[in-house]
């Protein structure tokens, strides 16, 4: 594997989704990042090399529900609402605490990222390879005919990439 991800695969289309019917601000609309074909084809190759390292090295908590294949958040929530039966049951107190990561896709610093990956034994080719993913993105936005001009992303991953979810929840993990 090459260690630069194309620049001409960096490039994003901003495209904002009503997150529900008659949206009065941005905050109820979801930015979804139209990326090339080709990207994501490279993506999910990575993305299924970066889970089996992750799993292999016991690098994910076995409770993550997330990007996982026979999880979801069925098993999340089966998981919680037992664990307070069984407390429950035992006449112990419990506390739940929910934390809300709306907009986390956007808040994933490069530099801590990075770091991270580093500290779980990345090979240097394949964390040159996360940075040069990472670094020099574009995006416009665009809504029907109209676009903006483009501008430089510096944090964040893509919505709708298939490594963001992975890397999101690895960063903040």
């Amino acid at each position: 594997m090459t260690s630069k991800f194309p620049e001409a695969w960096k490039k994003a289309q901003i495209i904002p989704l009503p997150k529900k019917a008659n949206p009065a601000s941005f905050s109820d609309f979801r930015p979804i990042s139209i990326l090339p074909f080709i990207s994501k084809v490279l993506e999910k190759l990575v993305y299924q090399q970066l889970s089996l390292f992750l799993n292999k090295n016991c690098i994910l908590s076995p409770l993550q529900s997330g990007f996982r294949p026979g999880h979801s958040t069925v098993t999340a929530l089966v998981k919680v609402t037992d664990d307070i039966r069984r407390a429950m049951d035992n006449k112990e107190l419990t506390v739940l605490t929910l934390l809300d990561f709306s907009n986390a896709f956007n808040t994933v610093d490069y530099d801590i990222l990075l770091s991270l990956l580093r500290s779980i034994n990345i090979s240097p080719s394949v964390l040159e390879w996360f940075r040069s993913y990472l670094n020099g993105r574009q995006q416009h936005i665009r809504i029907e005919e109209t676009s903006s001009s483009r501008c430089d992303v510096m944090a964040g991953v893509p919505q709708g990439g298939m490594l963001s979810v992975c890397l999101c929840y690895f960063h903040f993990h």
